[in-house]
């Protein structure tokens, strides 16, 4: 399978970015833009990676998404755990102030496997990590399990997203599946199909101007389609614009990034 470099490096710069913003808000000062700018960056990556990686099987459908779901899982869960199992008692012993919901017991079991509503998280920065269990779990059931087309399932999908903002501006409070934070997973998905059907290949530069600009946006606008616009063609420049032997270091640091940036 073709490697991505690119995206690896990508992941690097997302999680160093994330955690200069919370060093940065820990001290008072503006070092970046939001941190859940970058967040973007992960979800256009993680609806690229789990696309480029799904190839159907001999095997039945059901054992597919089996294996699907515990690779999924076993990325995802254990080091989240870890955390939550230290951030936890910390509000049931009072030792930190937080809402009902952080000692609800309800609310606990949910954070749990990370399926609360994205606003009532006892670990805060994990509601990222509930889109991305979200969108596992659709592609999981949708492509893999019921073999809808992924091209058919990301327009039918973004089309749902669009209708309703259009109709009701506001967000259903806790409905995760009309938030407009998928569309950055939708545009993940149609670039890996498109990766497939003719491989992407933009010169480094491009790349190079393209993460600039993705860096310097928050301080410009904080308008939702140019997050969109800019985060995917950043993505898409990454695919083919490194060759040959990888740095480690940032072939590293992708790989913590899991981990760093959620």
């Amino acid at each position: 399978m073709e490697k991505f470099y690119g995206i690896q490096y990508l992941r690097g710069y997302a999680a160093v970015y994330v955690m200069l913003f919370h060093i940065g808000t820990l001290c008072g000062v503006h070092i970046t833009g939001t941190g859940g700018r970058t967040a973007r960056l992960f979800f256009v990556i993680s609806g690229f990676i789990i696309t480029w990686a799904f190839r159907p099987t001999a095997e039945s459908r059901l054992a597919q998404l089996q294996r699907y779901a515990i690779r999924r899982a076993t990325r995802i869960y254990p080091p989240y755990w870890i955390v939550l199992a230290v951030t936890l008692p910390l509000f049931l012993l009072n030792y930190a102030p937080g809402a009902w919901w952080h000692r609800d017991p309800v609310n606990i079991v949910q954070n749990v496997f990370l399926i609360q509503p994205p606003g009532q998280n006892i670990v805060f920065v994990s509601w990222s990590l509930v889109f991305e269990i979200f969108f596992y779990a659709l592609f999981g059931i949708a492509v893999i399990l019921m073999g809808i087309p992924v091209i058919a399932l990301s327009l039918g999908w973004a089309a749902v997203i669009v209708i309703t903002h259009f109709f009701f501006p506001n967000e259903f409070p806790g409905f995760i599946v009309t938030r407009v934070w998928n569309l950055y997973f939708i545009a993940g998905c149609l670039l890996a199909e498109w990766h497939r059907r003719k491989p992407i290949r933009w010169p480094w530069p491009v790349f190079a101007t393209l993460l600039i600009l993705y860096t310097i946006l928050p301080f410009i606008t904080e308008d939702e389609m140019a997050a969109l616009l800019l985060s995917a063609l950043v993505v898409t420049a990454s695919l083919g614009c490194f060759h040959g032997a990888p740095n480690r270091f940032f072939l590293l640091l992708g790989e913590l990034s899991s981990t760093l940036g959620s």
